[in-house]
C-alpha cells in the first residue's frame, strides 16, 4: 500500500492509502469520525486501483470537526489531486451514507455506488427531487 499526502482546496493534508492497478474505486469508512478501518490490501477489490481515504481530523489527516458537505469536497478535492475521472465508490455504514451524497453532487465522477450496511435510501422530498424519480414503498406504516 502506498500511503499518500492530498491537499484539499482549503489546505488541509489527507491521508490517502493507494493499492493496486485498474479502473479506480474509492471505499469509505464508516464513521463518521473513524479512522480508515477498511485500509487493508486484503480488502482490495483485484484487478482495480484503490483509494483509501483516512476523513478529515481522523488519524493521520489534517482539519478537524466538519460536516457532510466538507466530506463530500474532500473526496471531489482527492479525486482531482488524483487525477481520476471518474471512480467506483463503495461505503460502509456511514461511508455509505456519503457515496450516495458524493454520487448525487458529482453524478459524472461517479461509476456506481456500493453501499454495505448504510441506512438506505430516506423518503424524503429533497432526494427525491435530486434523483428524479420517486422512492418506491412497499406498503403503508401505520
Amino acid at each position: 500500500m502506498q500511503d499518500l499526502a492530498v491537499e484539499c482546496d482549503d489546505g488541509v493534508t489527507l491521508h490517502v492509502g493507494v493499492v493496486g492497478d485498474g479502473p479506480d474505486v474509492l471505499l469509505l469508512s464508516g464513521g463518521p469520525g473513524c479512522v480508515s478501518y477498511l485500509e487493508d490490501d486484503a480488502l482490495a477489490p483485484r484487478g482495480m486501483r484503490s483509494w483509501f481515504a483516512e476523513p478529515r481530523g481522523v488519524g493521520r489527516s489534517g482539519g478537524g470537526p466538519h460536516d457532510l458537505a466538507q466530506a463530500v469536497r474532500d473526496l471531489e478535492s482527492l479525486r482531482r489531486a488524483a487525477g481520476v475521472a471518474d471512480w467506483v465508490v463503495v461505503g460502509h455504514s456511514f461511508g455509505s451514507d456519503l457515496a450516495v451524497r458524493y454520487a448525487l453532487d458529482h453524478p459524472d465522477r461517479v461509476r456506481a455506488v456500493v453501499g454495505i450496511a448504510g441506512h438506505g435510501l430516506h423518503r424524503d422530498r429533497s432526494w427525491s427531487a435530486t434523483s428524479g424519480r420517486p422512492i418506491p414503498t412497499c406498503g403503508r406504516m401505520s
